[in-house]
């Protein structure tokens, strides 16, 4: 299972480093000392989740601020789109250039995708918050704040994955020249048992290597490194990031040429 993970990383190092120039326009990371974790305790954490956060959550839902999410979403999903359009393009070698991927996009493709990531963001929502009453009640009742963290902990490790792996999936999937029965037969594929534990296998160590390079990598940067040094280092961070995106990319279409054949 590793080697295959690996092979899959390593196997679109060349696809890279012959479309760089064209492929990757200017990745930053913008890191800012202010944002920092949290140095409180975990306690007050866990007293701020369950007695606060409802309450914030009612004053930060202003009708602006749900109009600015709403901008923000639709353009995140039509970005989502012309990346999975601009990867399928490259790996059929039909790629011209990110301008040309972005006239091949259809506008059933953004209508599918955008259909089917309400609804994945609908069902988590709801799982999350049915887990959140539950917490509370074991916090209620336990007062320990160690078991409530390790529960919440592995609830995120477990669940994640799948919510990622639906979001890349369908994703991918929207951007096939199918109708709406073929798109949903291609993502059942990803669901059956040996697929499900490759992909699974694969995003689960994805976003394992993509929290050191995007979250852990960033804030020791912020603390120790200063000036311009720590943008260029941001740029080079992106490069792990970009490889793996493509990579998954790559798993995602071998799955469904062996399915189709």
């Amino acid at each position: 299972m590793i080697k295959k993970i690996l092979n899959y990383i390593i196997g679109v190092i060349p696809k890279i480093t012959s479309n760089l120039s064209s492929i990757i326009p200017c990745y930053l990371l913008l890191y800012v000392n202010e944002i920092l974790p949290n140095t409180e305790s975990p306690q007050n954490s866990i007293i701020w989740l369950y007695n606060q956060f409802i309450p914030f959550l009612g004053r930060l839902l202003t009708l602006e601020f749900i109009a600015i999410f709403v901008f923000l979403f639709l353009i995140k999903t039509f970005l989502i789109v012309w990346i999975n359009q601009d990867f399928f393009l490259l790996f059929q070698e039909k790629r011209k250039s990110l301008f040309s991927s972005f006239l091949k996009i259809r506008f059933r493709s953004i209508l599918f995708f955008l259909t089917s990531e309400i609804i994945v963001y609908i069902c988590f929502t709801l799982i999350s918050f049915l887990f959140y009453i539950v917490t509370k009640q074991i916090w209620i009742y336990t007062d320990s704040t160690s078991l409530v963290l390790s529960i919440l902990g592995v609830f995120f490790l477990l669940l994640y994955p799948i919510f990622y792996i639906l979001i890349s999936i369908t994703a991918t999937i929207s951007v096939l020249s199918l109708d709406i029965e073929g798109k949903l037969k291609r993502i059942s594929w990803f669901f059956e048992k040996n697929n499900f534990k490759t992909i699974y296998a694969f995003y689960f160590t994805r976003l394992t290597i993509e929290c050191i390079f995007a979250i852990i990598m960033p804030i020791i940067i912020a603390l120790f490194i200063g000036g311009i040094l720590k943008f260029i280092i941001g740029a080079f961070l992106m490069i792990p990031l970009f490889i793996l995106r493509l990579s998954s990319f790559k798993l995602k279409l071998d799955i469904l040429k062996i399915k189709s054949s």
